[in-house]
């Protein structure tokens, strides 16, 4: 495989990852929109939100990168 064929690939990945978490966050927001009393599960919703938002983070930062590496192929 080569590198180009590789970012590619690894691009491919993270942005169906960033969809996905996305797709949770929106989830969840709605969730404590709706529903947020301080119950147990409102707390690990909002838990799992923090996570999710850091996952964001996170593939918005390896976006960038292997976009770079991308263009500089």
């Amino acid at each position: 495989m080569s590198e180009k064929e590789y970012v590619l690939k690894t691009l491919n990945y993270v942005e169906n990852a960033f969809k996905y978490l996305v797709g949770v966050l929106s989830a969840i927001v709605v969730f404590l929109v709706f529903n947020f009393d301080g119950s147990t599960v409102s707390i690990l919703a909002s838990i799992v939100a923090f996570f999710c938002v850091l996952g964001l983070i996170n593939c918005a930062f390896l976006l960038k990168k292997y976009l770079r590496r991308l263009r500089s192929l």
